[in-house]
């Protein structure tokens, strides 16, 4: 058997497919009760044969134990089975094979010496004949020695004698070969997260001599495999499947290692991360272009190997489980990163300015005073990139940046201010498109109406929050706003949105005389934090902050959306532009809230859903139940103390209430149903950008909550979990202080 394993890549490639099959259905339950339910027959199985031996072995203990026998008639037993052992596998045979019956899994351990009782030559005619040779009848004609027939039958019981002595060796040898697999298997996996910990401490040398260990611990795992004992183990019941899906993990190993980890490693050692950036704080286009090629190459090895790693069931054998059982959490956030860099690779250079200038809008948004597509914009800045030299415009107040009437193509539409209005005409005015949760469409509008007011065409618009002020904080030295103020990576968030509103507008006279205190400072902050991180990039500080954005791209608290379709397409696919509805592969159910009232409310703001497990329908849908809170944290003290500019400034309102809007977005394709709510919430639904939208408008006084129930359901042949995503809120940072 050849050690390359693209020689039997394809076959092996097959049975991962036929497994993930089984695994994926139509719907995750239905593969459970698939696996519970061929679990069940393998165990009852062995179970049935269990308690067979036992009756067995429960009668001859009536009779006489072979173990009990004569010295003669044991020593002779025992050096005909050493005898049979040694000659078929030159190993000792003291080993069981038990099954647990929890898990189903097999495991191998070292405390059974199989013994075969010897074959009698006269029958017992008291006694049963279960487990006796037979005896041929006699036709009249005697014959000398033993009878045709009876010759078959010593013949047969000495196969299976022999068999019986082979099989324990097999057991014992397979026992000892899982052990070995294991240990290799831990020194593989080790290596490559050696990999991971040499390239995160820029170790790139010693990055490369980890995966050149990894690629040759597979090969080591792949030549243990290639002992015949494996084929002749993969076709035994239960423990066979095992050995066919170890061979694909392996495969999927040395895939991995030779076209993704070494070629990889090999290319951070002749391009450092530290020539990526250069002396002006630039980034160094052509530098970074190599490694993105040699990711972007090694892409297709690691979803290949991830492919067939998630396709694999659970292992029966504990010692094959322990070894590759932890494979497939490792390897998918590691092939998503790869993928990610690689869907980036086509568009990267002109994003940073390798074909001109680019110019980006960055919306500071507000989650203070919540709006569905993350906050109030509350400062507005311009990044300007030319050949990697990235530069900042200080951010302005909104106010300064936008018109007051925004500028949209195509025109606000009547299902928009259906849904997102209240006859107040809040889409009317540009700070407030936000209440738009699609943040592409309130991009756009944002780009043209910049485009317009300031005569500057627009590539682009970054969305942060205050909270991904924070994360940049903690890349960099703390910065002191112009009133004295700290704020560093542990404090920024809450300062921003609770702190510096209570010190300038805590009461209602202090609010009137620091009407636009509050303003120049969020812009202040953005522009050092944001700018600064830039102005001051390290080649570390690069690879971190990529970090960083990417995981608040997860939350909505980082998005990014491009002027040019062709390029959104490609953003499109890191899952990062705020979309609505998510992709059939994995759809998404929207949970968004604004609060109309121009106050920071929404730093009292608490929301929780929890989902149940998934119904499989009879059509092939699938539905889930869904249960939705949101709550008030604002206290009786609080709200006696704070000035209306914090708490709200509507008389006819009840002061402290909140009249959040919440909008509950299906997922592509599905549909939410059957929506109930004990806060007597208006609802108002419809289509938007090829989804389903509920609106549902309730009243919240302090310290209580509205609950919502409903159910989502996935068109048939989703295959994708669901997903719930939100308006960014800042619970976290509230409950922290």
């Amino acid at each position: 058997m050849s050690n390359n394993p693209r020689a039997r890549r394809q076959n092996a490639s097959k049975g991962a497919s036929n497994a993930g099959t089984k695994r994926t259905g139509s719907s995750e339950t239905s593969s459970k009760k698939t696996s519970s339910g061929r679990g069940r027959a393998v165990a009852a199985g062995h179970r049935i044969a269990s308690e067979k031996d036992a009756g067995s072995g429960a009668r001859s203990t009536k009779k006489q134990n072979p173990r009990l026998r004569s010295e003669g008639s044991s020593e002779r037993n025992r050096s005909t089975s050493r005898g049979a052992a040694s000659s078929l596998a030159g190993r000792s045979t003291s080993v069981q094979r038990h099954t647990d019956w929890d898990d189903g899994s097999v495991v191998f351990d070292e405390e059974f010496v199989p013994v075969i009782p010897p074959v009698s030559s006269k029958p017992d005619s008291g006694a049963s004949s279960k487990g006796r040779v037979p005896v041929m009848p006699d036709k009249g004609k005697r014959r000398r020695g033993f009878s045709r027939g009876r010759k078959i039958a010593v013949v047969i019981a000495a196969v299976v004698v022999v068999l019986g002595i082979a099989g324990g060796s097999v057991a014992y040898a397979a026992m000892g070969q899982a052990n070995e697999l294991k240990s290799k298997a831990g020194v593989a996996m080790a290596d490559i997260n050696e990999v991971m910990a040499d390239i995160k401490n820029k170790n790139y040398d010693g990055a490369v001599n980890a995966a050149l260990d990894a690629k040759n611990a597979s090969a080591d795992i792949q030549e243990t495999l290639d002992d015949p004992l494996w084929d002749f183990i993969q076709v035994l019941p239960v423990v066979g499947d095992d050995v066919k899906n170890v061979k694909v993990a392996v495969d999927a190993l040395q895939i991995a290692t030779d076209d993704a980890l070494v070629p990889l490693t090999t290319a951070l050692q002749t391009t450092p991360l530290s020539d990526l950036i250069r002396a002006d704080k630039s980034i160094d286009l052509e530098a970074m272009g190599q490694l993105m090629d040699a990711v972007a190459a090694a892409a297709p090895a690691m979803q290949e190997c991830t492919d067939m790693i998630e396709s694999l069931p659970d292992f029966k054998i504990s010692q094959i489980q322990n070894a590759f059982g932890g494979a497939k959490e490792k390897i998918g956030p590691a092939n998503e990163l790869f993928q990610q860099v690689a869907d980036m690779a086509p568009i990267f250079a002109t994003l940073l300015g390798a074909n001109g200038d680019r110019t980006y809008l960055v919306a500071a948004q507000n989650s203070a005073e919540l709006r569905a597509a993350g906050g109030f914009p509350g400062a507005i800045g311009k990044m300007t990139i030319n050949n990697g030299r990235i530069d900042f415009d200080d951010f302005k107040k909104v106010y300064d940046a936008f018109p007051d009437n925004p500028v949209a193509d195509p025109p606000i539409t009547e299902v928009e201010r259906k849904l997102f209005d209240d006859g107040e005409n809040h889409l009317d005015r540009t700070n407030d498109i936000g209440n738009i949760p699609d943040f592409p469409r309130v991009a756009s509008i944002w780009a043209d109406s910049y485009a317009s007011f300031a005569d500057t065409p627009i590539d682009g618009v970054i969305s942060v929050t205050p909270s991904v002020v924070q994360d940049i904080l903690k890349l960099t030295e703390p910065i002191t706003l112009s009133d004295g103020t700290m704020l560093d990576g542990t404090n920024a968030t809450k300062v921003l949105e609770h702190d510096l509103y209570w010190k300038y507008m805590g009461s209602t006279s202090s609010a009137a005389a620091n009407a636009d205190v509050i303003d120049l400072l969020f812009a202040e902050a953005a522009s050092k934090a944001i700018g600064g991180v830039f102005a001051t990039l390290g080649s570390g500080g690069l690879t971190e902050l990529a970090q960083v954005l990417l995981d608040d791209t997860q939350t909505r608290e980082f998005m990014v959306w491009l002027t040019n379709p062709d390029e959104q397409a490609n953003l499109a696919k890191l899952d990062c532009s705020g979309a609505l509805g998510g992709t059939a592969e994995e759809p998404e159910l929207g949970i968004f809230v604004t609060t109309v009232l121009p106050s920071k409310s929404g730093w009292y703001v608490d929301m929780t859903t929890d989902m149940a497990d998934p119904v499989e329908n009879a059509d092939g849908t699938r539905s889930y139940g869904v249960t939705c809170t949101i709550s008030s944290a604002l206290t009786q003290a609080e709200l006696a103390s704070a000035s209306n500019y914090i708490i709200n400034r509507y008389s006819n309102w009840q002061r402290g209430d909140l009249h959040p809007w919440l909008y509950f977005v299906a997922p592509v394709g599905g549909s939410i149903s059957d929506l109930q709510d004990n806060g007597g919430a208006s609802v108002t639904q419809d289509q938007y950008s090829g989804v389903q939208v509920i609106k549902a408008e309730s009243t919240l006084n302090p310290e209580q909550s509205v609950t919502y129930t409903f159910t989502v359901t996935l068109p048939a042949g989703t295959e994708g979990d669901l997903s719930v995503v939100t308006t960014p809120l800042l619970s976290e940072y509230r409950t922290a202080a």
